[in-house]
């Protein structure tokens, strides 16, 4: 008790200068050991970032889209946001019913074409591939980018996907516990030189996955979905979360509940960054801004459900959106311009005159 106690003492003091010392849950759970590692403390210390999602579909209602996929485009535009100072580009993952690049394939091209900006999935479906083997894939693409890469992982939701590439897909229930189960064990490959894992889904027996990654102690894990019971998983497992077309209001039920579960899990609420995803739609005036909006809202959903999380206006509009946000705890803004793929003015307006203001 003595023991604990001092820890506790030492890991509040170290909190108040530029890192805190937790316990992983990976580690004390997948080796029944107390093992301790350094991780960046708290939300003051995450700094605002801002990142986009790169369009990788042909047609997607969510996804910035153009008329034929083009990875050119892709590359291209991934290296127009770094040399705009933007911090990370994300790619999603999904298999139809439009045409889309496989993200794993997508972002490993990426790698080797840019040199400074963060780059991950967001997110890759857990379902679709055995997380072993998205464990070895991560590692080696952390090689491939000098050390940029993130990997966010989802539960999967796109039933119609599944089904067309024969892929089961259970209940929601079953989705979270994969989810959970995958985790633990990438992480345990990421750390062990041998992992063994025993669990109801998933199971590796002194499974190998070197190199190991270049990020130390290992890359960063994001969990990222809409679901409220995916939360736990988050507080458990994640480094990071991501809430896709987040509103205000829906942040400001979700952030305490995450706050409370890692109260509940003895873990740093401030360890874990949190990270928007939204339709960015900026314009140098408001008549420039309803001629976007009218030429690029979606036809197939509604203007509440796409204009409710969207950071929409002109440059002092969009930085009051973002400061809401940021009054949150969410610091990390990740948006997709829906006219990118044809013109980029957006993402250089944004750049800037809206980064700066918080950066």
């Amino acid at each position: 008790m003595r023991g604990a106690y001092a820890k506790s003492k030492f890991r509040t003091f170290i909190s108040r200068l530029t890192i805190c010392l937790i316990p992983t849950d990976g580690c004390q759970q997948q080796h029944g050991s107390n093992k301790w590692i350094l991780v960046p403390h708290g939300a003051g210390l995450f700094r605002e970032k801002f990142g986009i999602l790169v369009p990788t579909a042909a047609g997607s209602i969510f996804i910035p889209s153009y008329r034929n996929a083009d990875f050119k485009k892709t590359a291209h535009i991934t290296q127009s946001a770094e040399g705009l100072g933007y911090h990370s580009a994300w790619i999603s993952d999904h298999l139809m019913p439009y045409s889309i690049f496989d993200p794993w394939t997508a972002i490993s091209g990426l790698a080797v074409l840019t040199s400074q900006i963060t780059l991950g999935t967001l997110v890759s479906c857990n379902l679709f591939r055995h997380p072993s083997i998205v464990a070895k894939m991560s590692t080696t693409i952390d090689h491939m980018s000098g050390g940029r890469f993130v990997l966010g992982l989802g539960a999967g939701w796109l039933e119609a996907e599944f089904r067309g590439y024969g892929i089961p897909f259970p209940k929601y229930s079953e989705r979270l516990g994969r989810l959970s189960e995958a985790s633990k064990l990438i992480r345990r490959m990421w750390l062990d030189e041998k992992a063994t894992f025993e669990g109801t889904y998933y199971q590796v027996k002194e499974a190998v996955c070197n190199p190991k990654a270049i990020q130390k102690p290992t890359l960063p894990l994001w969990i990222g979905g809409r679901g409220e019971k995916l939360l736990r998983i988050v507080a458990a497992e994640a480094d990071g979360y991501n809430l896709n077309e987040g509103t205000i209001d829906e942040f400001k039920v979700r952030l305490p509940k995450l706050r409370q579960l890692c109260k509940e899990m003895k873990r740093e609420y401030d360890s874990i960054e949190k990270s928007w995803l939204g339709t960015v739609l900026i314009g140098e005036n408001s008549d420039q801004v309803r001629s976007k909006l009218k030429k690029y809202q979606p036809t197939a959903i509604s203007a509440e459900r796409y204009l409710g999380p969207a950071v929409m206006g002109t440059p002092n509009e969009c930085i009051r959106k973002i400061e809401q946000y940021k009054e949150l705890g969410v610091t990390h803004f990740i948006g997709w311009f829906p006219e990118i793929a044809e013109d980029e003015s957006g993402l250089k307006l944004f750049a800037r005159e809206v980064m700066p203001s918080f950066n």
